[in-house]
C-alpha cells in the first residue's frame, strides 16, 4: 500500500491464520534481487502491515539479497527506507536482533529472529532446536498488538509453513490442553496447499507437540 517508484504490485505474500487469531502470520518469500528486486516491497508489508516480529528461516547466503545492515549501529537505506540495527544478540539456536525501520516521520521497532539450525540438507531441522527457537519467539510476541508476525523463507512456504503449524499446535496446547495436529494442518492448507505438504513434515508436528508435552522447563516456562 505504501508508495513506491522502484516498488512492485505484487508480493509473494500470504495470510495465515494462527491457533484463535485471523491472518496471525504473513508468510512470505525471502528478499530477492532477481529476477527482480523485492527487497523494497518487503520492507513496504513490514510498515504497511506495522509489524513488529520478522523470522527469518533460511541461512543468510541463501538470501538473494541483502535487506539488513551487516553491523550494528550501521544504517542501510533501501529507496525510501532507512533500516539500522540496533543490538545483535546471537548463539548457536538463533540471532536475535533489534531493528528501526524508518521512512519519512515514520519509525517502526521491530525484533528479527533468524534460525540458525536448519541447514539446507535437511528437510526438517531438529526437533528440540525448532520447538525451542519457537518458544523464544513465543515470549517477545504481545497478541494484544495484533500485529501479524512476518516469516520468510526461500520460497515463502515449505519451511514458514511448518513454523506457523507447530507455533499454532503450541498456542492450541497451551490454552486447550489439547493436540490437534490434523485441524492445525487443515486450516492452514485451506490458504495455501503448498504449506506441510510431505509426510516428513506432517510426522514433525506431532514429534514438536510430545517434545513440548515432554514439560522441559525451555519450552513451558513462558
Amino acid at each position: 500500500m505504501t508508495p513506491c517508484a522502484n516498488g512492485n504490485d505484487y508480493i509473494n505474500a500470504t495470510f495465515c491464520d494462527g491457533y484463535n487469531k485471523r491472518n496471525a502470520f504473513i508468510v512470505t518469500q525471502a528478499p530477492m534481487s532477481e529476477p527482480a528486486d523485492t527487497t523494497v516491497d518487503f520492507w513496504r508489508l513490514v510498515l504497511d502491515y506495522k509489524t513488529d516480529i520478522i523470522v527469518q528461516l533460511n541461512d543468510k547466503i541463501e538470501t538473494c539479497a541483502e535487506y539488513l545492515p551487516q553491523r550494528i549501529s550501521q544504517e542501510l537505506k533501501i529507496d525510501q527506507f532507512t533500516i539500522n540495527t540496533k543490538s545483535s544478540e546471537q548463539n548457536d539456536l538463533m540471532i536475535e536482533r533489534k531493528i528501526m525501520l524508518q521512512k519519512d516521520n515514520k519509525v517502526q521497532e521491530i525484533l528479527h529472529f533468524e534460525f540458525r539450525q536448519w541447514c539446507n540438507a535437511e528437510r526438517v531441522p531438529k526437533v528440540d532446536s525448532f520447538v525451542r527457537f519457537i518458544a523464544a519467539v513465543q515470549r517477545a510476541h504481545i497478541p494484544q498488538h495484533n500485529r501479524p508476525i512476518i516469516i520468510h523463507c526461500l520460497n515463502g512456504a515449505v519451511r514458514s509453513g511448518l513454523f506457523c503449524s507447530v507455533y499454532s499446535i503450541i498456542d492450541k496446547i497451551k490454552e486447550e490442553k489439547i493436540v490437534d495436529v490434523f485441524q492445525t494442518l487443515k486450516t492452514l492448507r485451506s490458504v495455501c496447499p503448498t504449506m506441510v505438504n510431505s509426510k516428513v513434515q506432517y510426522t514433525f508436528c506431532y514429534d514438536a507437540a510430545l517434545c513440548y508435552l515432554d514439560g522441559s522447563e525451555a519450552y513451558v516456562n513462558f
